[in-house]
């Protein structure tokens, strides 16, 4: 009996050791697998953080159809600011033109009216 109780042991201690290093094994592989998981989580989490970060770049920049159309936009009513400046421009300056003859027309009309006021005054005066 003491063959079979010391193979028993023996067989008892072999297993002890496999399942001891099965465990061994074991928690190297758990402890792996949690490593890559804590690193592959840190990734998702820093693509997370970027890709709300292009999200909001996106949301707020303008599309580049709506730029090109408002560009289009100003550049036309900048044009057409600078003809109706243009326009005013000229105006301006037939307005001044004729305000100066105006001016001068009225001068000349109130020299005439002294003269004639002058005129009759001497001839009323004399007829007296």
């Amino acid at each position: 009996m003491s063959g079979t109780t010391s193979q028993t042991l023996n067989s008892r201690t072999v297993a002890t050791e496999a399942q001891s290093n099965n465990n061994g094994t074991l928690s190297a592989i758990y402890a792996d697998l949690r490593r890559e998981i804590s690193q592959k989580d840190e990734l998702i989490q820093n693509l997370s953080v970027r890709i709300g970060r292009a999200e909001e770049i996106a949301k707020n920049s303008v599309n580049l159809v709506e730029f090109k159309k408002s560009q289009f936009l100003l550049e036309e009513s900048k044009g057409h600011l600078s003809k109706e400046v243009s326009e005013l421009g000229k105006e301006n300056h037939e307005l001044k033109a004729n305000l100066k003859y105006e001016k001068t027309t009225n001068i000349v009309l109130i020299i005439f009216v002294l003269i004639l006021i002058a005129i009759a005054a001497t001839i009323w005066y004399t007829g007296i």
